[in-house]
């Protein structure tokens, strides 16, 4: 009976992770390891994926998530940056592991499946400028010509990034260092496809002590403006708690909660 160790995968300090060992009655074999990355990013209140051509010398052809195949020298987290720096020009701490499968890549060979989902920020100068023209933004409302495993991997990206933004303050990866409550609130409601209360959601969000007042005011409207707000990145570290129950107190309605 076959046995799949997984803990090379899952351990970040592990060397040469991009392999799996299967042991049964005969001997072990090592598998090829396919990587994939999910990367979101935010912009004029909606929801990005970013997708890639499965074929990149073709002008038409079926788009799908960004994924390689892993040289046998190559690890797994260093892999997984070095591919969202190449296809967005980015760096972002909220990359991480999403998920892992073995399955079968013909109808003799299995190919083990490991995927990692980051957050980054789209700037509005450049909001759809990427270094190679195979790749592109994709609204994910908007998502269509996706395999099943496309979509499936999507989806539970999104449910992976719904449960971060309980625990961490990866929303605050979409915005820039500056932003008001509004913005804030924004993102939160897309991300979980619900609306706060606008009040309610400004004196929750500010209790939790974790914004600090930078001093400037941007304009809203003509009669309006809005304070300008960074997240005081310290105080999350020792407080993180005080985001989660922010959230738990606007988001009751949702499974994992």
């Amino acid at each position: 009976m076959e046995k799949v160790l997984l803990k090379s995968v899952a351990s970040k300090s592990a060397k040469k992770s991009q392999t799996v060992q299967i042991e049964n009655d005969t001997a072990p074999v090592r598998l090829p390891v396919k990587l994939s990355a999910v990367i979101f990013s935010f912009f004029e209140n909606e929801l990005y994926v970013l997708l890639t051509k499965e074929n990149p010398h073709l002008t038409e052809g079926a788009w799908t998530i960004p994924s390689r195949l892993l040289h046998y020298s190559e690890e797994l987290d260093t892999t997984a940056s070095g591919m969202l720096f190449e296809l967005t020009n980015q760096k972002t701490s909220s990359t991480e592991l999403l998920e892992v499968s073995v399955c079968n890549s013909t109808e003799s060979d299995q190919i083990m499946s490991v995927s990692y989902f980051s957050c980054v920020r789209m700037e509005e100068k450049n909001a759809f400028k990427l270094k190679q023209s195979h790749v592109k933004w994709q609204k994910l409302a908007r998502l269509a010509g996706l395999n099943f495993d496309g979509h499936n991997l999507i989806n539970n990206a999104r449910v992976h990034l719904q449960y971060n933004a309980t625990l961490r303050p990866f929303c605050f990866d979409f915005l820039p260092e500056y932003f008001t409550i509004p913005q804030v609130q924004k993102v939160y409601e897309t991300i979980f496809g619900v609306t706060f209360d606008r009040r309610n959601f400004s004196k929750k969000l500010l209790a939790t002590g974790l914004l600090l007042d930078s001093g400037f005011k941007v304009d809203v409207v003509v009669t309006n403006k809005a304070k300008l707000y960074r997240l005081d990145k310290d105080k999350y570290t020792r407080e993180f708690c005080q985001l989660s129950n922010f959230v738990h107190s606007n988001v009751r309605q949702l499974p994992f909660l």
